[in-house]
């Protein structure tokens, strides 16, 4: 899967094949616990890029890339963005993987500051049998609030999953967002991978 397929860090083609990053380059992808601190994946203002796919505010339309790329993304603002972040650690990395799932979590750090983060990406499996089996990858940008969905479950996960994170996203900006109410968290969560993971 192509993470960078909308980053729009990315310049084109440099005219062997390869992709190239512009002005800096850029730390890799480590595996590593996500930070409770939610200041850490903050941002004042938006970078915005005419060279990405234009997509939706917080809706999902699955007709915005070819059925082939198996991608969907959406895009959030700046002040919802944290709340994205932490139902999706709270939701997937802490609660999913106890539950025959296993989720990474992968960022990139900041360049410019390093206890900041330019990106975040999550693998998510089910491991319920002897082999593993990779359903969707969910890429943040952090620094033009993009997210993106990729893999063999992407449309899945789209219909049926993305109401129920934005439902949770909702409540969060309405309640205490420190708030760690499992049952806000955990709506519908085993009934739906248990089907995703089976189809």
């Amino acid at each position: 899967m192509d993470e960078e397929l909308d980053d729009p860090s990315f310049e084109p083609d440099d005219g062997h094949g390869s992709k190239k990053k512009a002005g800096f380059k850029p730390s890799s992808m480590v595996s590593i616990q996500p930070c409770e601190d939610l200041q850490r994946y903050t941002v004042d203002k938006f970078h915005s890029s005419t060279r990405s796919k234009t997509v939706l505010f917080e809706k999902i339309d699955l007709a915005a890339y070819k059925s082939s790329a198996k991608v969907a993304s959406f895009l959030t603002s700046e002040e919802r963005l944290p709340l994205w972040i932490k139902t999706f650690m709270i939701r997937y990395f802490s609660h999913l993987n106890t539950m025959g799932y296993r989720v990474t979590w992968q960022e990139q750090e900041s360049y410019s500051c390093p206890t900041k983060s330019d990106k975040i990406i999550l693998h998510i499996y089910d491991v319920e049998n002897s082999n593993e089996d990779q359903l969707v990858t969910i890429s943040i940008f952090i620094s033009t609030g993009r997210i993106m969905i990729q893999g063999k479950k992407f449309a899945e996960w789209s219909r049926d999953k993305f109401p129920t994170l934005l439902s949770i996203v909702n409540d969060l900006e309405h309640v205490n967002s420190s708030s760690h109410n499992a049952s806000l968290f955990v709506m519908a969560l085993p009934n739906f991978f248990f089907k995703m993971s089976r189809q």
